[in-house]
């Protein structure tokens, strides 16, 4: 009996280990954008009490080459010194901009609608929206253009690399990655328009917004930041979905240190890009 349970956690063990090793030829950084046209995107920062973060996000952002970009950071009602941090950032850089979030209307949670704000707000097609605990690396933009052009997506993310400090996060961040790899079929969530093979990270993602429907549109600022590592686009009309919703591994994020959000019961890494 036991040699009968040895061999079928065995079996059950290795659907999980080919998948991820199928997986990994698709989890790999984003292409170099050599010879592509300059990329023009919208770098969105919702931000709330990030005094300690803020600063060194946008300066990662402003230190990429390869795209022209503008930076806006929506301080949303915080009780610190984040948006004189980042009025005194956009003296020195006219690409840096500084709005303040309206009201939070009724039925609105805060984060989803700051991202909707910062959406109207934006100038360029391409919007990408970041924590503000997120660091750039001077390629990431580009890398990610060029993503978003050869592959044709309307939403995509990018999967950061988590910076792990404690024995329990070194434990439980690389499960994420497990399940990722080991669970989630990459080159089927790419090719399909089914709404449960939809995954992405909430702390760095894309939104183009030539490709993109309206309904995904609504979708896509209802559900957004919903959990803290990621969302499921299981309310998106099948029909209306774009063709693909994709991670991607990103060489240029670190998760540095663990925070709460959406609640005390949910755990996110902040993390670095």
């Amino acid at each position: 009996m036991i040699a009968w349970i040895a061999a079928a956690s065995c079996l059950l063990a290795l659907v999980p280990a080919v998948l991820f090793l199928r997986n990994l030829a698709l989890y790999a950084p984003p292409p170099l954008a050599n010879g592509r046209v300059r990329a023009r995107c919208s770098v969105l920062i919702p931000a709330r009490n990030e005094e300690s973060t803020i600063a060194n996000a946008v300066r990662s952002v402003l230190r990429n080459q390869g795209a022209d970009f503008e930076v806006i950071v929506l301080d949303d009602d915080s009780a610190d010194q984040t948006a004189q941090i980042v009025r005194a950032l956009a003296n020195d850089d006219g690409r840096v901009h500084l709005a303040t979030a309206p009201p939070l209307p009724a039925g609105w949670c805060g984060k989803q609608h700051a991202c909707h704000v910062l959406a109207h707000l934006a100038q360029h097609p391409l919007l990408i929206f970041m924590d503000a605990d997120v660091r750039l690396k001077p390629d990431a933009l580009a890398r990610m253009s060029a993503f978003m052009e050869q592959s044709g997506a309307a939403l995509a993310s990018g999967v950061p690399q988590q910076e792990t400090r404690t024995f329990s996060e070194r434990l439980l961040i690389p499960l994420i990655h497990f399940v990722l790899l080991g669970f989630l079929p990459i080159n089927r969530m790419r090719a399909s328009r089914d709404p449960v093979l939809a995954r992405a990270a909430a702390s760095f993602s894309l939104r183009d917004a030539r490709r993109i429907t309206a309904a995904v549109d609504t979708a896509l600022f209802a559900l957004r930041y919903t959990t803290a590592q990621s969302w499921r686009a299981s309310s998106v009309p099948p029909a209306s979905r774009p063709t693909s919703l994709t991670p991607r591994a990103s060489p240029n994020a670190v998760c540095t240190r663990p925070t709460l959000r959406c609640g005390a019961a949910l755990r996110e890494t902040r993390t670095k890009v």
